[in-house]
């Protein structure tokens, strides 16, 4: 009787040490479960903190780098004297810039890849703006010295007043109707070609080279 009584009570206490450990195991799973269910439930909702891609955003600072007012005043020389007045935007739907112009002075499509800024009152008198595309400077160069030889056998470094223009070069040639300037501006984002006719009585290379200064182009869509 006495071992049949032991028997039931180890029974009972392996009985209580399984229900024990199977609770404890029920205990610790159920975080588990909640802590990947929580999980799922938000795996489809975006992040609070998430930054916005700068990259998806409109780039706001390169179409405010391509706006212009509407006028600026540009200095120049014109027979030995300083002058200054506003030039206003004007824009060239031939090649696709923009540059402010003086008083007195028109810009318009010559031919296509080729504008004028002309005199109004004497239209023999003009700037023909090129815009060049994957230029060889050498070639220009040589190009222009050519184009002069047709003016003049003698091909001279113009004395421009205020020319500051950086990665230029310049020629010149004159006779006695007309004087011809060429202007090339190796810019790598504006590489322009500049052909200034003028004459003894009428120089206005340096408010043509103030007005050309200002030339830009508009980015490609």
């Amino acid at each position: 009787m006495l071992k049949f009584s032991k028997i039931l009570l180890g029974t009972g206490i392996l009985a209580l040490s399984l229900a024990g450990c199977g609770t404890a195991e029920q205990e610790s799973s159920a975080p588990k479960k909640e802590t990947a269910e929580h999980k799922d439930h938000n795996a489809g909702k975006p992040s609070q903190d998430t930054k916005k891609n700068p990259a998806t955003e409109p780039a706001s600072s390169e179409k405010q780098n391509t706006m212009r007012v509407m006028e600026q005043n540009l200095q120049y020389k014109m027979n030995g004297a300083d002058k200054q007045e506003t030039a206003f935007l004007k824009n060239s739907d031939n090649q696709h810039f923009s540059m402010y112009v003086l008083p007195g002075y028109e810009l318009s499509a010559e031919e296509p890849g080729k504008d004028i800024v002309f005199l109004k009152d004497q239209d023999s008198v003009y700037m023909r703006i090129e815009l060049l595309s994957n230029p060889v400077w050498q070639e220009e160069e040589e190009m222009a010295k050519a184009q002069l030889m047709a003016v003049s056998d003698k091909i001279s470094t113009p004395a421009l007043p205020n020319f500051d223009v950086k990665n230029a070069a310049a020629f010149e040639a004159s006779n006695d109707e007309e004087n011809v300037t060429v202007v090339i501006i190796k810019d790598t984002n504006n590489p322009v070609k500049l052909t200034m006719f003028t004459n003894k009585d009428q120089d206005h290379r340096s408010a043509m080279l103030e007005m050309a200064k200002t030339i830009l182009k508009k980015p490609s869509n």
